[in-house]
């Protein structure tokens, strides 16, 4: 669909007033926050948009907007966005993203460096925890230029040190992304050989702190504006 097609069907959205779903990310966790178009130009669209989460507006490039047919799934660029007034300026619409789907699952980064221990049937290596969901966890360990520890596909047992608890878990790498200083590694988890709760539990302990964290800085950000 070009971008004449989308404009038209954005002017549809504002002529009913339907209320649209803006989605950003923050500390990997996906958030969504209500939106309402209050115009839509030749090149750009302004909307009102709910606090607190909108305020990743504030640093976002990119926003996801998730509306009803035939919108369904939006990119757009952030040109502007005033805290105060909740007004959001985007442009640059375009369609789809192949791997939001996989981004829309709840994850959450660690606020400090978790040690995740991995073992195959050659080596075992130490890790830091990038982030972690109920499917999988990605991590972080060190690679020479021609040494690659961990290829795709391969099967791996790990341990995670979370704050609380060590928490043993089997699965494979799914993803591989290799330079000469570190490794960056997808593990899935194998659910029917863990207990997958320890992991609920932390990504929920998470996802608390960081809405928190989120509250605060729209409150930040606000009183700054309100003050200019």
């Amino acid at each position: 669909m070009d971008k004449k097609t989308i404009l038209i069907e954005l002017k549809q959205l504002l002529t009913d007033q339907e209320e649209v779903d803006l989605m950003s990310f923050y500390q990997a966790l996906p958030l969504t926050y209500r939106g309402v178009f209050t115009d839509v130009g030749v090149d750009e669209a302004t909307l009102l948009v709910q606090p607190p989460d909108s305020v990743c507006l504030t640093w976002d490039a990119r926003v996801y907007i998730l509306g009803p047919e035939p919108i369904d799934l939006l990119q757009a660029d952030v040109l502007s966005f005033d805290i105060v007034s909740g007004t959001a300026r985007l442009g640059n619409f375009h369609y789809g993203d192949p791997y939001l789907g996989k981004r829309m699952i709840t994850r959450v980064i660690p606020p400090e460096h978790l040690k995740v221990e991995v073992k195959t049937v050659d080596a075992e290596l130490s890790a830091e925890m990038l982030d972690i969901s109920s499917q999988g966890v990605g991590i972080k360990l060190a690679a020479g230029a021609d040494d690659v520890p961990l290829q795709k596909g391969q099967e791996v047992q790990i341990m995670m040190y979370f704050p609380d608890s060590q928490v043993p878990a089997k699965g494979y790498a799914q993803a591989v992304v290799s330079s000469k200083k570190e490794q960056h590694i997808s593990v899935v988890f194998d659910e029917s050989k863990m207990d997958i709760r320890p992991v609920w539990n932390y990504i929920s302990h998470r996802r608390m702190e960081i809405l928190q964290e989120l509250q605060e800085k729209y409150l930040a950000e606000y009183m700054k504006a309100s003050n200019k």
